[in-house]
């Protein structure tokens, strides 16, 4: 029998001090020494001492199992010491920093040059100057003497030679270092000599480690086994059997793992044959958390938004959907056995009236879900979910006939594909002729485009839409996709009609091989198929640059998506209800700033969905006997009760507030408006008695009375009732304070508290994780790019993969930083465009008709003509000596006030500096200077904010206007003339030092060795540890998990104590009422 695994150890590890092996160490830890390279003798069997891959064979040295053996390391003597490999940076830049004895060293006036890799190991010091002869070098060069007599064209080759270090130089060197100066080289004396750079015995590790895998009556080595062997002088093939082999595992009738498929969401399957895995949990505890934190029931809601995500799906939906739809019927023997197949046939079931008597009796498939829920009027089960249910009375299969159009389909494809590609022709000529009207912050391009796009997506949703209504109401795709069991039109769409446009970052695919998409298109083609546009279905087959257009614009998932959580894997709520990490670094004050589980939350706004809440009051609390409250009942009630210590201590000030709001819409504004119109009294304020005797009730007919109550009446039962479930969902959704333990202990079985102890356990909750993966999981199903912004068709915004992959990487220059700007007078558009032209970046060639090279006798100048039509349509604030300042004060330019001369209200003459040379160059060098002065002038910034690349009003709430603004100058947006500052927003807020989760972020964010070497490049920072002798703490979640230890996390954040008298009882104690007190 097994034995139970303990988690409390004898001893507990604190941390881990890296450091690099001595060679006594090396000796010391092992078992023999390896002096021969066989793996195997004559009888193939392991050679003595030599381990085994084999179940059956015993170990030599401890004489256990494979199972039991715990692995026996031993080492390789070396007759001539070698260089580390994972540790030659290192020592390439110690030996650089020593004096070599043989720029000059200020103690022993020893040349020492730079040291430099050769080859694959070897190192070469280039001690001697090629062009500076030394005496030194001609005595280094005497010892090549033999050499050149063998071989005489090596001496034209002398003055290249330099010294080798070989292993046992460089060993002589480091063991000369003292602790002081290995101190300064940044290595510890004590764990990480430089000489244990050098390897004088290597270490062979057990067979575990590189094991050997049985193939037949053979056997593969392991690459570090070959290794080993070659450093033996071993060269020979190994091909040594292994005895026997190992049995393959069968898989035993119903020992498969099975579940429904309403739960397939939370596994991630998907029924295309995906393989899961098994974790058996291995201790009491285990096995309770399992079941009480990972249990089905316990997990109906995602944490991500509190959506369900045990329903039905795919199948469970289709089939229902097949049952209930308009004109399917069942005769009484159909009606009756699927009946049957509910529950036992002990139940009694009362069979509904028929929904159609003659000529036939027929029942419809919504009344098979009625007899569901309520078998018979006795059943005390509104709802039966329990009910054994397993009949395949009809198959649901996709065919290539589904996706087959018909004449009819193919000819409105047809036509609807050539009016797009009429349509797209038409404004590609109008562009080209200078007819196309810009739309508002797009220039001609940009304006050709947005129409183009437009008119081409509408392609594939008509294209749906055709299919839709076009195809057999029998065929599968249009079920799936009409119940929403999977899929939707476009995709029934793509598979019969056409594709449509390929869309990359919100736009079409751009030219990237020379001015066009593919070299099958002409240079600068607009047309629909030479920018992405796939006119063919999955059925007819796509063409193949249709094809390589399509993979283009594939989904793209985010990278590594799992590497994404290394940062976010040990965030946690501790008691105090902040998120901290493993090392205590405070991330968060309140766990999503408002303390709120969002498994536990109605609604999208409020943790409690009023309206719903409201209306399973009134259904399960009757009126009985009980009059209608009139408005200002209702109002003195609800004050009444929120006013009470237990509101105002359980719940927040906003949601009491929200509650407030909620009840004054829905109950006392709408029964005043009912009252009023049936000719009531409002009664929306209490009668003053002193002055008024008039009840109110008593005015109006008993009619007239019954009406308002039918349609709206609440009693003070029902209220007080509605107001108390409402308590109890907040309290519900809230984590609150670990103080509330004790609170709950003593109040064992009071409903309230047991809330708040469910409640308490999120103390410890992997918030982290749950972030992550909630990021993650829908990011790898995104298929679009980017999206439409403020539905301004001329400015998009970055947002889906790749707006998460630029805050996952802490991107500091984002694609499409937008500032939204609320204005002061957001009525009047030409109000918003006049502070729209004071940001807006407006270059002098956006408001010049023309700029001319002016050639006179003496001189030549530029003439610039000022547009002011441009000006007045741009709201420009300027004039003209604002102009000319603005092309003085341009640094590039380098012109001065005396060389710009305003001739009128719209006309500049702007001449060329003087240079201090003779007339003679100055004359040949004006020309080419005028050309240079005549580009630059173009780009002048005239108005506006540098860094804003344009500016679009688009419509707010109410008809308001606001604007948009691309780029960055947050700061100067807000304090621009005409723009509420304390109201502008800003998607780019990367301020200060941002680390991304990325490998640069990571390993300046985490000092954990082992949580490095898990994220990425495992060897270098085990290799780096050991060489800076770190030391791990073992703090966080993956060091926790690499050496076995319980992670401060969760159920590990925290142990139960109880009191030991409570264990010698025989019983459970038997808590009263009056015992608490």
């Amino acid at each position: 029998m097994k034995e139970q695994v303990l988690e409390t150890a004898p001893r507990k590890i604190k941390h881990i001090q890296f450091s690099v092996l001595s060679p006594q160490e090396i000796v010391k830890n092992s078992q023999l020494v390896i002096t021969h390279r066989d793996l195997f003798n004559e009888n193939r069997a392991p050679m003595e001492n030599g381990g085994t891959s084999d179940h059956d064979i015993l170990c030599e040295t401890c004489g256990e199992r494979m199972a039991q053996c715990i692995g026996h390391f031993a080492y390789l003597k070396r007759i001539r010491s070698s260089k580390e490999p994972s540790a030659r940076g290192k020592i390439e830049k110690a030996i650089n920093a020593l004096c070599k004895k043989t720029v000059d060293c200020p103690y022993c006036n020893a040349i020492n040059g730079p040291v430099k890799k050769v080859a694959a190991i070897k190192i070469v010091h280039e001690k001697f100057k090629p062009k500076k002869a030394h005496e030194e070098q001609e005595n280094f060069k005497t010892t090549f003497v033999n050499a050149v007599e063998s071989m005489p064209e090596l001496k034209a080759h002398l003055h290249k030679a330099q010294e080798d270090l070989n292993a046992m130089k460089v060993l002589e060197l480091f063991k000369k270092i003292s602790d002081e100066d290995c101190e300064l080289l940044g290595l510890d004396p004590q764990n990480a000599r430089p000489e244990l750079f050098i390897w004088q015995r290597i270490p062979v590790p057990p067979v575990a480690i590189r094991p050997s895998i049985a193939q037949d009556n053979a056997s593969t080595e392991d690459d570090l086994t070959v290794k080993l062997s070659e450093i033996v002088q071993t060269n020979t093939n190994i091909a040594a059997a292994l005895s026997k082999g190992i049995t393959i595992s069968q898989l035993m009738p119903w020992r498969t793992f099975r579940f429904n498929e309403c739960v397939c969401t939370p596994y991630n399957a998907d029924f295309d044959g995906d393989e899961m895995n098994l974790h058996v949990p291995q201790t009491e505890e285990a096995r309770v958390e399992a079941i009480e934190l990972m249990g089905v029931k316990n997990n109906l809601v995602t944490p991500r938004n509190g959506d369900p995500i045990i329903a039905a799906i795919q199948d469970f939906i289709t089939s229902s959907y097949l049952i209930t739809k308009k004109d399917v019927f069942y005769n009484r023997a159909q009606f009756t056995q699927i009946c049957s197949y509910m529950a036992d046939a002990d139940l009694h079931i009362d069979v509904p009236p028929p929904a159609i008597y003659k000529p036939i009796r027929l029942w419809t498939g919504k009344q098979i879900f009625n007899v569901l829920m309520r078998p018979n009027k006795s059943s005390s089960v509104l709802v039966n979910l329990e009910s054994k249910g397993r009949s395949f009375e009809k198959s649901f299969s996709i065919g290539i006939n589904d996706v087959q159009p018909g004449e009819i389909l193919r000819e409105k494809k047809d036509k609807l594909i050539t009016d797009a590609n009429k349509a797209c022709d038409d404004l590609i000529e109008r562009s080209k002729s200078g007819k196309l009207e810009n739309q508002p912050g797009c220039n001609e391009e940009q304006t050709l485009e947005a129409h183009i796009s437009g008119i081409l997506s509408r392609v594939r949703d008509d294209a749906g839409q055709i299919c839709m209504t076009e195809l057999n109401k029998h065929n599968a795709p249009l079920i799936m996709a009409t119940c929403g069991s999977k899929g939707s039109k476009i995709n029934v769409s793509q598979m019969v009609a056409c594709v449509g446009q390929q869309i990359i970052s919100g736009s079409r695919i751009p030219d990237g091989f020379q001015d066009r998409s593919l070299p099958h298109f002409p240079k600068h083609s607009k047309t629909p198929a030479a920018r992405g546009f796939v006119r063919n279905s999955f059925y007819s087959g796509l063409t193949p640059t249709e094809f390589l257009f399509h993979a283009i614009s594939g989904r793209e998932g985010l990278v590594d998506t799992a590497v994404k959580t290394a940062e976010t894997e040990d965030l946690a709520i501790h008691y105090d209800m902040s998120v901290r990490n493993s090392s205590g670094g405070l991330v968060q004050f309140c766990y999503g700033d408002d303390g709120l589980d969002p498994a536990y939350l109605e609604d999208e706004v409020l943790p409690v969905d009023l309206k719903r809440n409201l209306q399973h009051t009134i259904n399960i609390v009757p009126w009985g006997n009980d009059p209608g409250l009139l408005p200002y009942e209702i109002k003195e009630v609800t004050d009444l009760i929120l006013d009470s210590d237990e509101f105002r201590k359980s719940c927040t000030q906003s949601y009491i507030e929200s509650l407030q709001k909620f009840i004054s819409q829905e109950l006392i504004e709408k029964l005043v408006s009912l009252r009023q119109y049936y000719g009531l009294i409002s009664a929306d304020e209490r009668p003053n008695d002193e002055y008024c005797d008039i009840d109110p009730n008593a005015i109006g007919s008993d009619s007239v009375k019954a009406i308002v109550d039918h349609k709206l009446k609440i009693t003070e039962r029902q209220l007080r009732k509605f107001l108390s479930i409402c308590l109890q969902k907040f309290v519900k959704a809230k984590i609150e304070p670990g103080s509330s333990y004790f609170i709950c202990l003593i109040l064992n079985l009071n409903e309230f508290c047991c809330v708040k102890l469910r409640n308490n356990s999120f103390v410890g909750t992997a918030v982290g994780a749950l972030g992550a993966q909630s990021i993650g999981e829908p990011g790898t199903q995104m298929t679009l790019k980017t999206f439409h912004f403020a539905g301004v068709a001329s400015m998009n915004i970055t947002l889906g993969v790749p707006r998460i992959k630029e805050i996952i990487n802490a991107s500091k220059t984002i694609s499409t930083p937008i500032i939204t700007c609320k204005l002061v007078n957001d009525s009047d558009v030409k109000s918003a465009r006049i502070v729209k032209g004071r940001l807006e970046t407006t270059y002098l060639g956006d408001i010049a008709k023309y700029i001319d090279e002016i050639y006179e006798r003496d001189s030549c100048y530029l003439a610039i003509k000022l547009d002011l039509d441009a000006i007045q349509k741009l709201q420009l604030e300027t004039s003209i000596k604002e102009i000319a300042r603005a092309i003085v004060n341009d640094r590039k330019l380098k012109l001065e006030i005396q060389g710009i001369r305003i001739v009128d209200n719209d006309e500049i003459d702007v001449y060329v500096p003087e240079r201090d040379s003779s007339r003679r160059q100055e004359l040949d060098r004006l020309y080419f200077r005028l050309q240079v002065l005549k580009r630059s002038l173009p780009k002048v910034i005239i108005k506006g904010i540098q860094t804003v690349t344009r500016a679009v009003i688009s419509e707010a709430k109410a008809g308001k206007k606001q604007l948009l603004v691309e780029g960055y100058g947050l700061r100067e947006v807000m304090t621009t003339e005409g723009i509420f500052g304390t109201e502008t927003t800003s998607n780019n807020v990367n301020e200060g030092e941002v680390l991304g989760i990325h490998r640069f972020g990571i390993s300046n964010m985490k000092s954990s060795v082992l949580m490095l070497a898990s994220f990425e490049k495992t060897t270098d920072h085990l290799f780096d540890a050991a060489l800076h002798s770190k030391r791990d703490c073992l703090e966080g979640v993956s060091e926790s998990i690499i050496m076995g230890m319980p992670m401060q996390l969760g159920t590990g954040l925290f142990k139960l104590i109880r009191k030991s008298h409570l264990v010698r009882q025989s019983g459970p104690p038997e808590v009263r009422l009056h015992d608490r007190r």
